[in-house]
């Protein structure tokens, strides 16, 4: 095994490099900071155990007769959609005339550790689905 050899000069540039580098990256961090997740504005419609329905304001008309409901997944959170202007799918729904709804499913917690997919379904979704009818009067 050959035997690392480093001089003062050398370490020295090594740290004045490594500082710099630190310094360009908190830079990065701080502008990421500021960055907005799930700009498009909405609204909460009611709620179940920490399972939230929204529904995301529009600035125009509806145009669209069908509404949309995102149903997200439940590991991932829902700002994925809707990342910012531009890049998201709620905006380019919201522009083309579309009502949209979306449950958010909330953080996972150890309260309840024997809820299973079923009590998801069963009863957040069906519930969520059913206020959802009832507002829009649907049947």
């Amino acid at each position: 095994m050959s035997r690392v050899t480093l001089s003062l000069e050398r370490a020295e540039q090594e740290i004045r490099r490594f500082k710099k580098k630190s310094v360009q990256t908190s830079k990065v961090f701080e502008k990421l900071s500021d960055t907005q997740i799930g700009f498009m504005p909405r609204d909460p419609l009611t709620e179940i155990e920490g399972v939230t329905l929204y529904k995301y304001q529009s600035q125009s008309a509806t145009t669209v007769t069908i509404p949309v409901l995102v149903v997200y997944a439940l590991v991932n959170r829902p700002e994925m959609i809707d990342l910012h202007r531009g890049r998201s799918f709620v905006e380019s729904l919201v522009a083309k005339g579309y009502e949209v709804y979306l449950i958010d499913w909330g953080h996972a917690s150890s309260d309840d550790p024997t809820l299973g997919l079923e009590d998801y379904v069963l009863r957040y979704l069906d519930f969520c689905v059913d206020f959802l009818r009832e507002y829009l009067a649907l049947e």
